[in-house]
């Protein structure tokens, strides 16, 4: 389970390919990354599970997966993630062996979570960096005092627009984690400069495990 406060790091995957993607994963795993979020949109099965056989078996023990969940099983993956398109449909029970996480939006969302979720996503709690008019609904005292009263058991991860000059931000808001997309894809260039994504990967690391 995630530490209660603060010290969790997750990334989603950009939604398309990109040629340095599996070596940036590997190095961010080998560099302490908590879970890989496969989050390919457009892929088909067969694209989502050629790209997840690219990985050695003990780098995708720490996957979820956002489509095609019966791959999670197969591939041997940590879990799914619920997204908004798949809520409902009865997947928490189908692979309550797994891990299992789950989009929100709002803080009424999280409070109406019945499922004993390996922990939940709130977003955007910044404007997004990788979705173009994807602005923040959340003010930041607001979050406070949602935290200071959530009696939930379930972790809450923030996801959006955050990035190294920001993330600080929200370290004393009663956050369990943090993911994280566009600081380390960018606006998913066909080629990355790998070097400099993983150095922001791990000085979002070092920020978050810091007391």
């Amino acid at each position: 389970m995630f530490e209660e406060k603060g010290g969790n790091l997750v990334v989603i995957s950009p939604p398309h390919h990109i040629r340095e993607e599996h070596e940036m994963v590997i190095q961010m795993i080998d560099a302490g990354l908590r879970y890989y979020h496969v989050r390919k949109t457009a892929y088909t099965q067969d694209q989502t599970a050629r790209y997840l056989m690219e990985y050695p078996d003990r780098y995708r023990r720490l996957m979820i997966l956002h489509e095609h969940y019966q791959l999670a099983v197969r591939y041997g993956l940590a879990g799914i993630h619920i997204t908004k398109k798949n809520k409902n449909k009865g997947y928490e029970d189908h692979f309550s062996h797994l891990h299992v996480s789950i989009s929100t939006h709002s803080c009424e969302e999280i409070w109406n979570l019945q499922r004993p979720y390996h922990y939940a996503f709130l977003s955007p709690v910044f404007d997004s960096l990788s979705k173009k008019k994807y602005a923040s609904a959340f003010d930041k005292e607001e979050l406070h005092d949602f935290f200071s009263t959530y009696s939930q058991k379930i972790p809450v991860m923030a996801l959006g627009g955050i990035h190294p000059g920001n993330i600080m931000k929200l370290k004393n808001i009663g956050f369990s984690g943090y993911a994280v997309l566009g600081a380390i894809w960018g606006n998913f260039p066909e080629q990355l400069i790998p070097g400099l994504s993983l150095e922001v990967f791990r000085k979002l690391n070092r920020m978050v495990s810091k007391p």
